[in-house]
């Protein structure tokens, strides 16, 4: 079997690790990934002699003419506001808006299992916070927030069934990979929040049933540090009631400085 055989017959198994969420392409990823360097230069460059010289995806789950054209490369749909609950004001960065692809691999991660969509979620919200710190004065204003003060991230928390259900909490993933990729290294505590009760899920419910829904549903565990920067995150801002009920717990647990972060924001 020559080499444009093995290329044909190996081509998606050797090189292409996942099928792109969005289209089901080949996701284009690193040649060298877990590989020999010698043996994969020699695939390479028969690649790009028998075809072309191959974008490469940054992303696990989506290849790159999704990325590009969904805006994932390049498009900044970052967003900075400031909430209110009880007297307290905190910011709330979300990376993109609840639409298209980023819905879509959310709703995947969250119901489908898709666990390793969390690695491209967190890079989603690296690049959105590269682009806006270098380029806008929203990146600015958050990063100098969290940079003030020693960073601790906070997932929001999953009930005990639900986790056990799911078999991971998708925002405690994410913020995994994210913290991979800061420059500052945040620690990252999920013992510090607890969701004591078994709520609903909130997509399918109304503003007043999405605020009754998390009242009373989360309870901190610990006394928190006055010095430090609390940073919840989680996936989708939709009205904010989850976020919100958070802040309030972690307010009055000792936190001074609490922002918000997340993938997506709902627009209404």
């Amino acid at each position: 079997m020559n080499i444009l055989n093995l290329v044909e017959v190996d081509f998606g198994a050797f090189i292409f690790d996942e099928l792109c969420r969005n289209c089901g392409a080949l996701v284009e990823t690193d040649f060298y990934r877990g590989s020999s360097i010698g043996a994969l230069q020699t695939w390479k460059q028969k690649l790009d002699e028998n075809f072309y010289a191959q974008e490469l995806s940054p992303y696990k789950t989506v290849c790159f003419m999704c990325s590009d054209s969904k805006g994932m490369q390049t498009e900044d749909e970052s967003s900075l506001a400031v909430e209110e609950t009880d007297g307290v004001r905190f910011q709330v960065y979300a990376a993109s808006i609840y639409q298209g692809l980023s819905q879509k691999l959310i709703r995947k991660i969250k119901y489908d299992g898709d666990r390793l969509i969390a690695q491209d979620l967190g890079l989603l919200i690296y690049k959105a916070i590269e682009r806006s710190f270098a380029e806008t004065e929203l990146g600015k204003s958050f990063m100098a927030g969290v940079c003030q003060f020693s960073p601790v991230i906070i997932p929001v928390p999953l009930h005990k069934k639900r986790l056990r259900k799911r078999g991971y909490n998708q925002s405690h993933e994410i913020a995994k990979a994210l913290a991979q990729l800061l420059p500052f290294k945040p620690e990252i505590k999920t013992d510090l929040l607890e969701r004591i009760a078994d709520t609903r899920p909130q997509f399918d419910l109304d503003f007043l049933e999405r605020h009754s829904n998390v009242i009373n549903a989360f309870r901190s565990r610990k006394c928190l540090d006055p010095e430090k920067h609390y940073v919840i995150l989680d996936d989708v801002f939709t009205t904010g009631t989850t976020i919100k009920e958070c802040v309030k717990i972690l307010t009055k647990s000792g936190a001074i400085k609490v922002s918000a972060l997340l993938v997506s924001r709902a627009v209404l």
